[in-house]
C-alpha cells in the first residue's frame, strides 16, 4: 500500500496527530515539508492521509505556495486533479500574485493549465506585478495555451505595472509569428466592442 517505510510510519503518525498537542512548532513543520513534499512528487496516498488527518488542502506554505501550484508546477496531473476534488482552490495566489494556472503556464504543462482553465478563475487575473496568465503564456512561448486563454474570454490589451501587453511581451522574445496572432486578437476584440 505504502511506498516506503517512512510513508507508512508518516501515516501512522497522521492518523494520531489530531489528538497531539504540539509543544514545539519543528514537528509541525516537518510534517509540514513532507506535506509539500507530497504534493511535489505526485504521492497520492501521502496527500490522501495528510488530508483525512485533517491538513487543509490549501494550506500554504511561506512564500505563499499551496499544495495545487507546487503539483502545476511539478507536472503532477493526477495530484492537481485530486486536489480540485478536495477542494483546493485554484484561484489562491501565493505572496507574489501568482496562481496555480501561471504556474503550470511558466513550465509547458499544458495538460494541467487546460484543467485549470476549466475551474472559475479569472483569465485576467493580474499578479502583484500585473501580469496575466496570457502574458506568461506570450513571455515563455506557450502558443498551445493561448487560444484557450482567448476562448474563456483573457483580454489581450491588459498592461502589466511596466506597461507591457502580451503582444509587446511575445516581441521583446522575437516571437513575431506570436505577436501577429495577438496583435490580431486584438484588433478583432477591438471590432467586437465597437460593434455592441
Amino acid at each position: 500500500m505504502f511506498k516506503s517505510s517512512h510513508n507508512l510510519m508518516l501515516a501512522v503518525y497522521l492518523c494520531f496527530m489530531p489528538n497531539m498537542v504540539l509543544a514545539e512548532p519543528e514537528p509541525k513543520d516537518q510534517l509540514n515539508d513532507y506535506y509539500f513534499a507530497a504534493a511535489r512528487m505526485g504521492d497520492m496516498e501521502l496527500m490522501q492521509a495528510f488530508l483525512e488527518a485533517g491538513f487543509s488542502a490549501n494550506l500554504a506554505n511561506d512564500k505563499g505556495y499551496t499544495p495545487i501550484m507546487i503539483a502545476a508546477y511539478q507536472g503532477q496531473e493526477n495530484m492537481v486533479n485530486y486536489l480540485l476534488e478536495q477542494g483546493a482552490d485554484p484561484c489562491a495566489e501565493d505572496k507574489r500574485g501568482n496562481t496555480a494556472l501561471m504556474a503550470a503556464i511558466f513550465r509547458a504543462e499544458v495538460f494541467i493549465a487546460k484543467t485549470l482553465l476549466t475551474q472559475d478563475c479569472s483569465p485576467n487575473h493580474q499578479n502583484k506585478a500585473g501580469q496575466t496568465p496570457l502574458m506568461y503564456a506570450a513571455l515563455f512561448d506557450r502558443q498551445s495555451v493561448i487560444d484557450y486563454l482567448r476562448d474563456k474570454g483573457a483580454n489581450v490589451k491588459l498592461q502589466d505595472n511596466s506597461g507591457n501587453d502580451a503582444m509587446s511581451l511575445a516581441i521583446s522574445q522575437g516571437n513575431q509569428r506570436l505577436a501577429s496572432r495577438l496583435q490580431a486578437a486584438q484588433a478583432s476584440s477591438v471590432e467586437a466592442s465597437s460593434t455592441q
